[in-house]
């Protein structure tokens, strides 16, 4: 009886964590709120081989930079991380990488940008993050904005350690089955396709 209950809730458990995670999703996205600013910078800053890379974006008229990153597989889907908000060196520019160092800034028309932000949120003295950020000229990407605000729910509301706990509980339900279950085909591929299901949501 208490392997089929182990059964029973190795099949049950992703389901919940999936419904979890999708209400927590539902309720972020009310809670968003639309910003619109020029930005002034945008850049990529590393902070060394083994630190995330942090993409940052300052805003004209706010105190806070905006900042993120995209440790995952989530980083896949989103498009634009740095914003195109400088113009390119002249041809009679002698060194780029010098240009580079200060750049010349576009129109504030071609500067002009959205975001998202959720009220509230825990902010640092010189930074807070931001959820999908835009340029007027580029096109809304569905695929990008639920792509950050999935990764959003996973690492800052449920948090990857909860998710990784989940994935370690039911691979001990589903070790605990097994004795029962070793042979049933349709119960293995069960598994894998949970197993795979939680590598996804770890490492988003």
């Amino acid at each position: 009886m208490r392997y089929k209950i182990f059964a029973i809730l190795s099949v049950v458990l992703p389901i919940a964590v999936l419904i979890l995670v999708i209400n927590h999703t539902v309720s972020l996205e009310k809670k968003l709120v639309l910003n619109k600013g020029i930005l002034t910078e945008s850049k990529k800053v590393s902070r060394g081989a083994r630190s995330p890379v942090i993409y940052r974006h300052r805003i004209r008229g706010y105190n806070h930079d905006l900042e993120g990153t995209y440790t995952g597989i989530a980083g896949l889907f989103i498009n634009h991380k740095i914003k195109e908000i400088y113009k390119d060196p002249p041809p009679e520019t002698i060194s780029k990488d010098m240009y580079w160092l200060n750049p010349v800034l576009k129109s504030e028309q071609e500067r002009k940008a959205y975001f998202y932000t959720v009220p509230g949120e825990h902010k640092t003295t010189a930074s807070s993050p931001y959820i999908y950020l835009r340029l007027e000229s580029e096109p809304f990407s569905k695929t990008s904005y639920h792509a950050e605000v999935m990764q959003y729910v996973l690492h800052q509301q449920i948090g990857r350690l909860t998710v990784f706990f989940f994935m370690i509980f039911n691979l001990l339900l589903f070790i605990g089955a097994f004795i029962r279950y070793q042979n049933s085909k349709t119960y293995i591929i069960i598994f894998f396709i949970v197993f795979l299901y939680y590598l996804l949501l770890v490492f988003y």
